[in-house]
């Protein structure tokens, strides 16, 4: 198996991993990875980790933080991708 195709199907059963963003773009837009951005976090397994974050879109900030608790993607790693236009940012802060 290739490894485009290998990490494909990882892609698609949504096993994404921060590092993947290394890649080729071309890669990254055969797996739609391209326009993402992604927070991660590791703890002990059997933790819980609680995502706060703020969208930015241009000049405007959001007044609060959106919260939301995160999955283990693999054992005790934890990953929330975000999709960003041009003009968006993100800024993530973990609790665990």
């Amino acid at each position: 198996m290739s490894f485009i195709r290998y990490y494909g199907k990882c892609a698609k059963k949504q096993l994404v991993f921060p590092y993947y963003m290394n890649y080729k773009e071309e890669w990254l837009r055969e797996v739609q990875l391209y326009n993402k951005v992604m927070a991660a976090y590791r703890c002990k397994p059997g933790g819980k980790v609680r995502l706060y974050y703020k969208m930015k879109q241009k000049d405007r900030e959001e007044l609060g933080y959106r919260a939301e608790a995160m999955m283990p993607v693999y054992e005790n790693l934890y990953v929330k991708q975000f999709v960003l236009y041009n003009d968006e940012s993100v800024n993530p802060e973990m609790e665990k």
